[in-house]
């Protein structure tokens, strides 16, 4: 479903794209490091001797691990809370309305937050505002993660998908940048650090809704839509200026070929359905309810291998450990017994966001799944060591370790998982996948963000190093066995790679082929032609 690797896309095309379309991107960056200067506020305020009646309510949540990790994690939970609707309602849904929505709430957020932290925290009030607009910021974020990474690889050819693809972390971590250094300014002028960072938020929101007017909807949605062909035309050539009829039938022979393998997939479940009439799942009606996208995960092997990576790989990203690591960001340096430590936070960020940008230029230097296991041995390496530096009381030190990790994250799980999870889906089931494993990520970031507080306070930090190294080394093991290189393979071609690497995986890849728990299963059979299978059917009667 790409544009031939022969044809040029429009540098200024890709640009307006990577800048603007992805201004979302920037927006989700930009929450986590508004959102270390609320920390910031919560342990000023909260640990300060001077018991003012206006900050009773900052000290009541610093002084509460459960509190003030909720606080943490709210735009997690609202993410979680968006992507359950998204899943049930977004499958017909263009990814430029997502944007626009996504724009949206944003707005509402950093309008709440904002507002939130010029009042004053002796009433419950604004910790109410405060964490409302965490929850609706959090759905401006499960929009954004839904739609742009998709929208962005079912647009772009082969030939740049892997460069142009890790811009959305680029701009992810220069929103991370951005968010942080705005609080840092407003503090040193005595303003609360977060206020002016959300105000900006909020601007920034209107100009992303301003901006997603004048890209076009994806092709490949235009396709499966039934839109006329000039209007799909029209957006091919949005990238690709000289793209013509032989890319119109190329897309229009990619999608006719998905369509046929659902044809078959349905008829078969025909099949299956008349042979277990009796199975619990028919009898009690919960398959009916399901969308027909969930309908063709449940029943086909490869979908569910799919889905199966996808939900994986969301978790082990969060369980890095480089997510949380930022929200408390204060915390660990200052725990470290280092001076300034905003300095180092901002080191931190500097550095991530260098390694983003060296992706944008080498993303397809080497095969995703290259960078991804040179990525998790980093990280490995880094946090083990950083657990060590705690043990033999050289914490110190232990700064070096975490801004290393966090190099290692960028160079493969933060700028490759977008795009590399949407390349080996089908189309038919993208939307709800991406709802179902983004809707696990943040379960994992919102559990892993409420935890850290109170696993810092009670475990220490050399235990929670050592429990992120652990993860990491996981994830090293699961890249390895079970993601396939996508580097320079059409779309249409990506998923089809995904059976290869479960059935030369170790055994525990058969555990996604029991999830429907009964021994007759729908499996995709290239041989199989939809005739052969309509002809299983019961003819109808007059």
């Amino acid at each position: 479903m790409t544009v031939e690797e022969k044809k040029t896309p429009n540098p200024w095309a890709l640009t307006y794209l990577v800048i603007f379309a992805n201004l979302g991107s920037v927006l989700f960056g930009y929450e986590i490091g508004a959102t270390i200067w609320v920390m910031y506020t919560f342990s000023h305020y909260g640990s300060a001797d001077d018991d003012q009646s206006k900050y009773s309510y900052y000290k009541i949540t610093y002084e509460n691990s459960a509190l003030l990790g909720f606080v943490a994690a709210g735009a997690a939970l609202g993410a979680v809370i968006c992507y359950s609707l998204l899943l049930r309602f977004a499958d017909n849904m263009s990814k430029k309305d997502e944007i626009l929505l996504a724009s949206t709430l944003y707005f509402i957020a950093g309008l709440f937050v904002s507002v939130a932290g010029e009042l004053e925290w002796n009433t419950m009030g604004p910790l109410i505002l405060l964490i409302a607009g965490r929850l609706v910021y959090g759905g401006g974020i499960a929009s954004t993660l839904h739609s742009i990474p998709q929208y962005i690889t079912e647009t772009l050819p082969a030939s740049v998908r892997g460069s142009y693809g890790s811009s959305v972390e680029l701009m992810v971590m220069l929103g991370m940048n951005i968010g942080f250094f705005t609080g840092y300014i407003n503090q040193l002028v005595g303003g609360y650090g977060w206020v002016w960072s959300f105000r900006i938020a909020y601007i920034l929101a209107l100009v992303m809704a301003l901006c997603s007017l004048f890209i076009p909807h994806n092709p490949v949605w235009l396709m499966f839509h039934d839109y006329p062909d000039e209007d799909v035309l029209r957006a091919l050539r949005f990238i690709t200026p000289d793209a013509d009829e032989d890319d119109l039938n190329k897309l229009k022979e990619s999608i006719s070929q998905e369509r046929r393998e659902k044809l078959v997939i349905d008829e078969k479940l025909a099949v299956y359905r008349m042979e277990n009439t009796k199975h619990w799942v028919f009898q009690s009606g919960l398959y009916d309810a399901l969308t027909p996208s969930l309908q063709l995960i449940v029943h086909d092997q490869l979908y569910r291998r799919c889905l199966l990576l996808k939900v994986t790989f969301n978790m082990l990203k969060i369980f890095t450990g480089q997510t949380v690591f930022l929200y408390f960001s204060f915390s660990i340096f200052e725990d470290f017994n280092l001076e300034n430590a905003q300095d180092y936070v901002f080191g931190y960020l500097a550095t991530r966001l260098v390694s983003a940008y060296v992706m944008l230029w080498i993303g397809d230097l080497l095969g995703r799944r290259t960078f991804l296991i040179i990525s998790a041995i980093i990280m490995a390496v880094s946090l083990f060591l950083a657990g060590f530096s705690y043990v033999f009381y050289l914490g110190s030190y232990s700064y070096v370790f975490i801004f290393l990790s966090g190099f290692g994250f960028q160079l493969g799980f933060g700028s490759m998982a977008y795009f590399v999870l949407n390349e080996i889906t089908p189309f038919y089931i993208r939307s709800t996948a991406n709802a179902l494993s983004n809707l696990a990520l943040f379960t994992s970031y919102f559990a892993v963000t409420f935890v850290f507080p109170s696993a810092l306070a009670y475990l220490g930090f050399e235990v929670v190093f050592f429990f992120f190294a652990v993860c990491n080394t996981l994830a090293l093991y699961f890249v390895y066995f079970y993601i396939p290189e996508t580097r320079h393979v059409d779309l249409e071609q990506c998923y089809r790679l995904v059976d290869e690497m479960f059935d030369s995986a170790p055994s525990i890849s058969c555990m996604s082929d029991r999830l429907c728990g009964a021994q007759s299963r729908v499996r995709r059979d290239d041989t199989t032609d939809a005739n052969e299978v309509r002809a299983l059917l019961p003819t109808e009667t007059s």
